[in-house]
């Protein structure tokens, strides 16, 4: 059985479009979030058996894995690498594969491409997340429902953080949340970003997409 595009649109409209149910959105810096500043080619190590940053670390980083390519906004697939970490600043980030090794990679990856920690981050998590920052949804930061077929049905909300009254830093997740602050079971959409700067001069604008 399948429910079709007007069933699936008007669920949608009906839920999302409104700005009632879940309302909020949150933008949050608990996790790191990169660009690749070197690219990487298909078969052959990277120089010095570590990922090069386009610009230094906006924080420690902690030893864990990372996904190379997370939006898969390059042509190839995403790659899990294992990383010591590193610090404040770095403008490289050691890494190996997965259960140890030299990192070989599968596919080339583009500079430009985003890097996101994988662990310890939660989807869902139980409380707010550290940095969080929230704005009230209203009715016309929907948009129509747009697309057709199983997985391709969606709508998108986007929301303007000043940076004049947004606390300043590097956020790299947004989720759209019923309740502010969050609380367990309250998170319906979470999406991982490439870092976006927020400051007293600096403003941004961010997208959230549910999906059917």
């Amino acid at each position: 059985m399948s429910q079709t595009d007007t069933l699936i649109q008007a669920f949608l409209t009906a839920y999302f479009g409104n700005a009632t149910n879940y309302k909020y959105i949150c933008i949050s810096t608990e996790i790191s979030s990169q660009t690749l500043g070197a690219a990487l080619t298909a078969g052959t190590a990277p120089t010095g058996a570590a990922l090069t940053f386009a610009a230094g670390a906006t924080a420690a980083i902690p030893a864990g894995q990372f996904v190379i390519d997370w939006q898969q906004n390059g042509v190839s697939p995403q790659e899990i690498v294992q990383t010591t970490g590193c610090a404040l600043g770095a403008t490289s980030l050691p890494v190996t594969a997965i259960g140890g090794g030299a990192y070989i990679p599968a596919n080339n990856h583009a500079v430009g491409v985003s890097l996101v920690q994988l662990a310890p981050v939660t989807d869902n998590p139980s409380a707010s997340p550290a940095g969080a920052q929230y704005l009230t949804l209203v009715a016309a930061d929907f948009g129509s429902v747009s697309g057709s077929g199983v997985g391709n049905r969606q709508i998108v909300a986007t929301k303007k953080f000043p940076g004049a009254s947004t606390t300043a830093g590097s956020y790299t997740a947004v989720r759209l949340s019923n309740a502010n602050p969050i609380v367990a079971g309250s998170v319906g959409v979470t999406s991982f970003i490439p870092k976006a700067v927020i400051n007293p001069t600096t403003d941004q604008t961010f997208p959230i997409t549910i999906k059917e």
